[in-house]
């Protein structure tokens, strides 16, 4: 009986601490987070106020002012609950429009569409003649947006984050930028704070973070207030972090749903060259299909493709067929094919290690580029891309191309390829397997040279390490 009175007592007091600690989470749940701050540091008084009604659930005022210490104190406190009450209200009476205008946000799927519909919704809810949503490009330290071009065609507009204007400000900073004069800000950047109108009086930039990160992904910026000298930091910065979270989510909608449809027309594009080139029995059909799918799929300007040889020595080919891309294939040609011993420049490197390699034209003089072996570039800002061609673990070819390098945010689909796009590499990787499964119509015989040779098509080129033919009549098998 004793073991059973002490147990009990043992049950009881884990319950009460347990009850306890529950009690405890919730007066920490439930402190009051203000949504307009205190601006004096030193007034605590007013911050335990607002915790103590929201624990009581509104009771004890009254209990809680008589404990201060002096009329002062208690009138700070008062006024404090008195503004506060006040933009409660001001957001509430807001918040049907608010409600309507996510309503509306939530369908838009197009970028520009995005963009516009954003700057509209902001524009009505603050009362203000102009507004802009900015996306924010990380990687390239830049801030992006969609404006209607010519012919209504959607067109990007740049700004660096670390040059002039109030929404670069406000998203290298990482703060809301609220000004009243725009134009005496030293900040103030013509191109980017303005309205469409030219006109810059009062002018808010709000970052947008989502949720757990760190880095804002979106600044919203409204331009103009209507009928008041400037806007206010509490109610309309609130409004703008409202609309902003879901203007992300629109944001991610659209990238999304650009990147398939812009995949999907690739693949098309993808499919109907290799049916144009088959049968692909010819060496000059098979260049041509890899010339015309990047130039069709990521604006490949220059195309070479390396055959690699490692008995008796180490050597590349070079083949280049004769005539120039056409809009149709036609049979037959001559395909010429140049040797250089060695593996050397990039297209050596990449033989060697297997590995693909992208670099920009001003990287190209501290890398291996050798001008005798690789591309030489003409297109200006271009991105040299070099990829191998692999079998069983070999590389077995090599194949480099140039793109233009995009002057735009990694968010819009440019038409160019992007190395770091799962999406891009994919469809590389079915034009160069369709590539490894033809190159046996390069029917390599013996022979060697050093200098430029021509070889009338279904001739023999010197052997390369080449797989044996494992490869169908039909582009079918490629895993579309």
């Amino acid at each position: 009986e004793d073991l059973q009175k002490e147990g009990g007592k043992a049950v009881i007091a884990a319950r009460e601490a347990k009850v306890g600690a529950a009690l405890c989470r919730a007066e920490d749940a439930t402190a009051y987070d203000a949504v307009l701050p205190s601006t004096d540091k030193d007034n605590e008084f007013l911050k335990d106020f607002l915790d103590h009604l929201a624990r009581m659930h509104g009771k004890d005022m009254g209990g809680f002012l008589a404990r201060m210490p002096n009329d002062s104190v208690r009138g700070d406190c008062i006024g404090g609950l008195a503004r506060e009450l006040h933009l409660l209200w001001d957001i509430d009476r807001r918040l049907p429009h608010i409600l309507h205008a996510v309503e509306r946000i939530v369908h838009l799927g197009d970028w520009l569409e995005a963009f516009e519909g954003v700057a509209e919704e902001v524009a009505m809810l603050l009362s203000c003649t102009g507004a802009r949503m900015w996306a924010v490009d990380n990687l390239r330290q830049c801030l992006w947006t969609c404006v209607r071009g010519k012919a209504d065609l959607p067109t990007i507009q740049l700004a660096d984050w670390t040059g002039p204007g109030l929404a670069a400000a406000a998203c290298a900073n990482e703060v809301l930028v609220n000004v009243g004069n725009a134009r005496e800000d030293p900040r103030f950047n013509e191109a980017t704070d303005a309205a469409a109108d030219g006109c810059a009086r009062s002018v808010i930039c709000v970052p947008i973070f989502r949720p757990g990160k760190n880095k804002p992904s979106l600044v919203l910026q409204a331009m103009n207030k209507l009928l008041e000298p400037r806007f206010s930091v509490h109610t309309d910065g609130v409004i703008l972090r409202l609309i902003g979270r879901v203007s992300s989510e629109v944001i991610d909608v659209c990238q999304t749903s650009s990147a398939y449809r812009a995949n999907s027309k690739r693949r098309e594009i993808l499919l109907q060259v290799l049916e144009d080139h088959m049968p692909c029995d010819d060496p000059v059909l098979l260049l041509r299909a890899l010339e015309m799918g990047l130039a069709k799929m990521f604006q490949g300007k220059q195309v070479a493709l390396h055959l690699t040889q490692t008995t008796p020595h180490k050597r590349t080919l070079l083949l280049q067929a004769e005539a120039a891309i056409t809009a149709t294939p036609s049979d037959g040609g001559k395909v010429s094919w140049t040797a250089r011993d060695g593996f050397r420049g990039i297209v050596g490197q990449v033989a060697t290690t297997n590995r693909h390699a992208s670099l920009t034209s001003s990287q190209l003089r501290d890398s291996a580029y050798d001008c005798n072996v690789d591309i030489i570039v003409n297109v200006s800002n271009g991105i040299v891309h070099t990829f191998p061609i692999s079998s069983e673990g070999k590389c077995i070819a090599v194949c480099q191309f140039v793109c233009p390098q995009s002057e735009g945010s990694m968010l819009v689909d440019d038409g160019c390829f992007h190395v770091e796009n799962h999406e891009h590499n994919q469809l590389l990787k079915l034009l160069l397997d369709f590539v490894k499964k033809h190159l046996r119509v390069v029917e390599l015989g013996g022979g060697s040279s050093s200098a430029p040779q021509l070889v009338e098509s279904r001739q023999e080129i010197p052997q390369t390490d080449l797989p044996p033919d494992k490869s169908s009549d039909s582009f079918e098998e490629l895993e579309m």
